[in-house]
């Protein structure tokens, strides 16, 4: 939830990002998935991550490597959290 505030923040203001946080937290299915043993929660934050940094690099120059490899970084966490015995 706090990804999706700070991307939605940084993206279209803060009363957005706040409703859209406040929906996902809100949400049956999200609350209940999320007790559950389901990578797909998992997944959905490692991508929500990688988009949200690929999205500050793009839009900060000054810290766009640590952006960038935080991207990186969280797009191999996805792709771990999809195949857990392939590495």
């Amino acid at each position: 939830m706090l990804a999706t505030y700070l991307f939605g923040r940084k993206m279209i203001g803060s009363d957005a990002a706040f409703l859209a946080a406040a929906t996902l937290a809100t949400s049956l299915e999200y609350f209940f998935m999320s007790r559950a043993v389901v990578h797909d929660m998992t997944l959905g934050f490692f991508v929500t991550l990688t988009l949200f940094s690929f999205y500050r690099a793009y839009d900060d120059e000054r810290h766009r490597t640590r952006y960038l490899l935080l991207s990186y970084a969280a797009a191999g966490f996805a792709v771990r959290g999809i195949f857990p015995r392939l590495f």
